[in-house]
């Protein structure tokens, strides 16, 4: 785990979602970690990046990750250091996974970890690798513009005759390779509102709902959401269908229902997770259904076969036990298989109690 996501609150990683909703940095201040599966590949993906630039472009003796990666993992992180490769000049000062500090155009103690730092003659590049699916752009990536800051203030002594910065996001998963340019006064210039942002969320905030929600720790608690969801109930209400809307209203669901629907799954994971933990929902109970599985397939072909019964859908794949079923009957069915059916015990879910 970087330091950025222990200790900033005010990280360049999550910039995204406090800059539009400044309210969510004191929120989620105490909240633990709810990064998943693919924030731990992605960080074990970084880090063989940087293995791979160290020793592979500055030479340097390091020592290579312990996790285990495929061939994908391997062919990504070359295309990363090839990419950082193709961009060193005579004399660059090439800076890997290092912390930078841009205090002074957020709020004090906000720092974060830039992947890569290339500073050429009169340019500075940015590199930044990313393992997610979802299409990111290098143009004004408010990421991307914090570790330039930081890099200009924390490195201050090597960057003072730097007047343009390059941004490039690396991101095989898509086939993307993106790069947006800025002046080095347009770069501070657009710090002004990363002031402006940073002072409104330390000393409070203002909720505000979107797509920057979904990797927030507050969200399953957040009221905004819920207001959010009582306004669109109590928009349906006003009558049966959806012909007593007027299009504003509709068009105005269609923009929130994304951002709903994601609220809406965290609830009930939350509420299940609780549940699991032995707290008690009104209205809802655990439950778990089992369900009848085949658990020797090769047997039941067998047995099949033997009545001159096909066994096989495709050429590989068993009937299921429902089609055996309805083609043998259910009292034959247990006479014939019984002994290689079992029941297996489903996932626990939330459901409403009937009265």
């Amino acid at each position: 785990m970087t330091e950025e996501t222990e200790h900033a609150l005010l990280s360049a990683s999550a910039s995204h979602r406090w800059l539009n909703c400044t309210a969510s940095v004191l929120a989620c201040k105490d909240l633990p970690d709810n990064a998943g599966e693919a924030a731990q590949k992605g960080t074990e993906v970084h880090e063989l990046c940087a293995y791979k630039v160290l020793t592979e472009v500055l030479h340097q003796e390091a020592e290579r990750p312990q996790y285990i990666y495929d061939a994908i993992d391997e062919e990504n992180a070359q295309l990363y250091c090839d990419f950082i490769k193709s961009h060193i000049e005579q004399g660059s000062i090439v800076l890997v996974e290092k912390k930078v500090d841009y205090s002074n155009y957020t709020a004090p103690n906000s720092f974060g970890t830039a992947d890569c730092i290339i500073i050429n003659d009169k340019t500075m590049h940015i590199v930044d690798y990313k393992n997610g699916v979802n299409f990111v752009s290098a143009k004004k990536n408010t990421q991307l513009e914090l570790y330039a800051l930081g890099a200009l203030d924390t490195f201050d002594l090597i960057t003072s005759d730097i007047e343009n910065i390059e941004l490039s996001i690396i991101q095989p998963n898509k086939n993307n390779i993106s790069t947006f340019e800025i002046s080095r006064d347009d770069l501070i210039e657009s710090a002004k509102m990363f002031k402006v942002k940073a002072e409104e969320a330390m000393s409070g905030g203002v909720y505000n709902c979107g797509a920057w929600c979904r990797w927030c720790r507050n969200i399953v608690k957040c009221r905004a959401h819920q207001e959010q969801f009582n306004e669109i109930i109590a928009t349906f209400e006003k009558g049966d269908d959806c012909t007593s809307l007027t299009d504003e209203e509709i068009n105005n669901i269609l923009l929130k229902e994304s951002a709903l629907m994601d609220w809406l799954k965290k609830v009930d994971e939350y509420a299940l997770n609780c549940a699991k933990a032995g707290k008690e929902w009104q209205g809802f109970k655990l439950s778990a259904r089992s369900t009848r599985k085949i658990i020797n397939e090769e047997a039941v072909a067998k047995m099949l076969n033997s009545i001159n019964i096909e066994p096989y859908e495709t050429t590989t794949k068993l009937k299921t036990l429902t089609s055996i079923e309805k083609e043998l009957g259910k009292k034959k069915t247990e006479e014939l298989i019984g002994e290689y059916i079992a029941k297996v015990q489903g996932k626990e879910s939330l459901v409403a109690i009937k009265n």
